[in-house]
């Protein structure tokens, strides 16, 4: 995946690591976390050591900008549960279908989903399983904070995968129960080493 962004779009340098412990010898003057990303963080240790590693790769008031599910929606929405999801299409002459279905692990707080993909040139169905965290609003905001963040913007709408989509001039709605959720995060202050002072 790396080579094949780096042949289609030179320029940036990419890098392989985890987001746990990843570590770049540099500070920018914002990171940006899109399609759930942040949501790969299952456990709250997970969740703390990337905010770490944030915080150590940012500049002082530098910005973190993340766009990801909204676990307060699963609150009482069952839409995107209630049964699999067919989509297809196809490329080079062979069609590609895939069949989704999502699951709410309670107890781990994750959304589970089991996509199946099966195409028209007879090759073997594979099968894909990923999960995501399950955030509410205000546990993210405590994360944030106790990490050194100051939340600027936590909204739901508009953003580039609500409908409608964002159009220049949109201003944020409060999170309310849309499943995608906005944040911009400032950090506060910085030693230098990775900690934050008040």
């Amino acid at each position: 995946m790396l080579a094949h962004a780096a042949a289609r779009h030179p320029g940036p340098r990419y890098h392989l690591a985890d987001m746990r412990d990843f570590a770049l010898a540099t500070a920018f003057d914002a990171i940006v976390c899109l399609d759930s990303a942040l949501l790969y963080c299952h456990t709250n240790d997970d969740l703390a050591a990337f905010l770490a590693r944030c915080r150590a790769h940012l500049t002082p008031g530098g910005l973190l900008v993340a766009e990801m599910r909204n676990g307060a929606y699963f609150l009482g929405a069952t839409d995107l549960l209630d049964g699999p999801r067919t989509a297809s299409f196809t490329r080079d002459g062979t069609t590609y279908t895939s069949r989704t279905t999502l699951s709410v692990d309670h107890g781990a707080q994750l959304l589970r989903r089991r996509r199946t993909w099966t195409s028209s040139d007879g090759a073997p169905a594979q099968e894909q399983h990923s999960a995501w965290r399950l955030l509410f609003p205000q546990e993210l905001r405590y994360f944030l904070t106790t990490a050194g963040f100051e939340v600027l913007s936590l909204h739901d709408r508009p953003g580039p995968r609500t409908e409608p989509p964002w159009q220049e001039g949109d201003a944020p709605r409060p999170t309310a129960s849309s499943d995608r959720l906005h944040l911009i995060a400032r950090l506060t202050h910085h030693t230098g080493n990775g900690d934050t002072t008040p």
